[in-house]
């Protein structure tokens, strides 16, 4: 099964990281996307923060989300694309370019309300690659080191790089979720608060 559409750039780049870059592959499209839906968030009620002011009439034509690695799809009513809507009428915002890796959404209009992600999933991609990186240990634990004519091929060496890998990665892991589904945030209160 392939990839879905939208999160092939995320998978690329958790290949890079954990360095299964070339056919054959040791983890399959599959597995890397479980491991990403795993590590992924439904990010409602997320503020963007404006990151380009228009000198004239004020408002803002780039925004910056928390975080980056965000789902898009080829079709906007697809379920896994970014809506964005404004907090004072709940007015959906279409952007004119989006940057879905470093979380950065430009306007052709400037945008004098604040804006915000009504529904998008983003994926911890760091997180993703250290867990992908344990199934590459565990697979390797289990070969055997061997010698040949054209070189000395240890196990040990790469389980060795792979930690390392993870280790560092495992700095890199978001330390809090995009939402909270338990309380409300003050965000959403003020939405709510705002149509009443």
């Amino acid at each position: 099964m392939a990839a879905r559409a939208g999160i092939t750039n995320v998978l690329a780049f958790v290949r890079l990281l954990i360095q299964d870059e070339s056919e054959p592959y040791d983890l399959s499209d599959d597995t890397i996307q479980s491991i990403l839906d795993e590590h992924g968030e439904l990010a409602s009620y997320s503020l963007l923060t404006p990151i380009n002011y228009v000198q004239s009439g004020g408002g803002f034509t780039q925004a910056r989300a928390d975080t980056g690695w965000w789902e898009g799809a080829d079709s906007p009513t697809d379920n896994t694309s970014v809506v964005l809507k404004r907090i004072t009428d709940d007015v959906e915002v279409s952007p004119s370019s989006s940057d879905l890796r470093r979380g950065v959404f430009t306007f052709s209009d400037a945008q004098t309300e604040p804006v915000y992600i009504s529904r998008g999933y983003s994926y911890d991609v760091y997180a993703t690659a250290c867990q992908c990186l344990e199934s590459l240990i565990a697979k390797i634990r289990s070969e055997y080191s061997f010698s040949t004519d054209e070189g000395n091929f240890q196990r040990q060496q790469r389980v060795e790089t792979l930690t390392d890998l993870a280790e560092k990665y495992s700095i890199r892991q978001r330390l809090h979720p995009l939402s909270n589904d338990i309380e409300y945030s003050e965000l959403e209160m003020f939405v709510y608060a705002s149509r009443l």
